[in-house]
């Protein structure tokens, strides 16, 4: 079974690198990008199975996130999305008018999302 790959997009390192190196023990096969512009790379380039993104890639304010979203659902219109966000939950509406699966908070715990992605991926809708 081909393990499934999954783009992880935050402006934070800390977070790529700790929750990207969390689902690749998972046995996902994780890219990362840090904005708009990186995310958009890989998807021309990549075809991925999951989008992960948070809602706020830069300290200006604005939701990046949901410009990720819609070009990711542009691009590959089958890929699983999620956003997740800190502190923005009355955007939830708007990520799922872009086109995202799931909204999530953070934080969560790894174990949690993971087994959300999982079922997500599995075609379960959490």
């Amino acid at each position: 079974m081909k393990a499934p790959r999954i783009l992880l997009v935050d402006d934070e390192r800390a977070v790529r690198f700790g929750f990207g190196e969390y689902l690749r023990d998972r046995g996902f096969v994780v890219e990362c990008a840090q904005d708009l512009a990186g995310a958009q790379a890989r998807l021309a380039s990549t075809a991925f199975d999951l989008l992960i993104t948070d809602l706020r890639l830069d300290r200006t304010g604005a939701t990046d996130g949901l410009e990720v979203v819609a070009r990711a659902r542009q691009a590959r219109p089958g890929i699983r999305v999620v956003v997740l966000t800190a502190c923005e939950t009355d955007q939830a509406g708007e990520a799922y008018r872009c086109g995202a699966d799931l909204f999530l908070q953070k934080p969560q715990p790894l174990a949690s999302v993971a087994n959300l992605l999982e079922a997500l991926l599995e075609g379960v809708r959490p």
